[in-house]
């Protein structure tokens, strides 16, 4: 359990914000190595976003540099995104199993829950090797009802998001239900603890 939010510091305000009237707010999280497979997945979620929605993306930070910051910046300039970047204490990831492309940075999902603001009631996480291909905010109007955790499946999250795995490498994951991928799950923060 995380005692004291961390601070949350504001890495881009959009302009086009006084202009929205629906807020999609996203969860994503990685550190220096998928810097721009982040900034692919956003610049995507933003560009497909339809008129009247912004962005709101909490993004954890696992260690992304302050030249990574920048050129994220200037790759979002004037698309409907605002990104809060959270700073959690690192130390509660980074003695867990770790592989080629599993960093300490993918465990970070799993403290959304407490280092959400309170305000924030809903969210879509995204990795940020993901592709989007379609208006997320189809997918926030999803009813989550009392659920604190819904998984994107395919048949629901195919016409959404692609994965950018370029290896060919098909990961079996006997743990989830077949056909099962957690690449966009809806989270309730409220519900979660």
């Amino acid at each position: 359990m995380i005692q004291t939010r961390p601070d949350i510091r504001t890495e881009i305000r959009s302009a086009s914000r006084r202009e929205s009237t629906n807020e999609v707010v996203l969860v994503c999280a990685c550190d220096e190595q998928y810097a721009m497979p982040l900034t692919v997945m956003l610049y995507s979620a933003a560009r497909r976003l339809s008129a009247g929605n912004h962005l709101s993306v909490y993004f954890l930070d696992g260690g992304l540099s302050e030249g990574s910051w920048t050129a994220i910046k200037e790759s979002l300039i004037d698309l409907p995104i605002d990104i809060f970047c959270i700073q959690p204490d690192y130390s509660l990831v980074e003695n867990l199993a770790t592989s080629h492309h599993v960093t300490p940075a993918a465990y970070l999902r799993l403290l959304t829950a407490e280092l959400m603001p309170p305000e924030v009631d809903r969210a879509i996480y995204i990795d940020a090797d993901i592709l989007v291909c379609d208006d997320l905010a189809k997918l926030w109007d999803t009813p989550l009802e009392n659920r604190c955790y819904c998984a994107a499946a395919p048949d629901i999250a195919r016409p959404f998001l692609q994965s950018l795995n370029t290896t060919g490498v098909v990961w079996e994951q006997p743990h989830k239900p077949k056909g099962m991928r957690t690449q966009a799950p809806g989270i309730n923060p409220s519900r979660w603890g």
